[in-house]
């Protein structure tokens, strides 16, 4: 999502004027151009928020905004709540080097399932 252009840009790529193209997508999607971008940003940002421990500055650029108090303002406006809270009670336990974060309970089986059976 680091490839930035313009809505006349985009339009200009399709062969339309930017007012149509806003129109036609709109009426396709039944989102503005911006806030499908911005409903996909969340998306994208929620579903990292919940499978990784990246910091939310972190989070914030990888899903293309500004910064991280404009993410939060969005996150916010758009789920309800903040993007830490929206983390801690989904339950993001996947620290972003792919270990097992301390406090994590990892089951195993019993030690004698894994035997063969004679």
């Amino acid at each position: 999502m680091t490839n930035r252009m313009s809505l006349s840009q985009i339009a200009i790529e399709c062969g339309l004027s930017s007012t149509y193209f806003a129109r036609a997508f709109k009426v396709s999607t039944g989102l503005s151009p911006y806030r499908w971008l911005a409903q996909h940003r969340i998306e994208k940002a929620s579903q990292t928020l919940t499978s990784t421990l990246l910091p939310l500055s972190e989070i914030a650029a990888q899903c293309g905004f500004a910064d991280q108090a404009h993410f939060a303002r969005v996150f916010r406006n758009t789920k309800g709540v903040p993007p830490s809270i929206w983390r801690r009670d989904m339950g993001s336990t996947q620290p972003a080097d792919g270990t097992i974060a301390i406090g994590t309970s990892v089951e195993a089986a019993p030690l004698g399932a894994l035997r063969k059976s004679a």
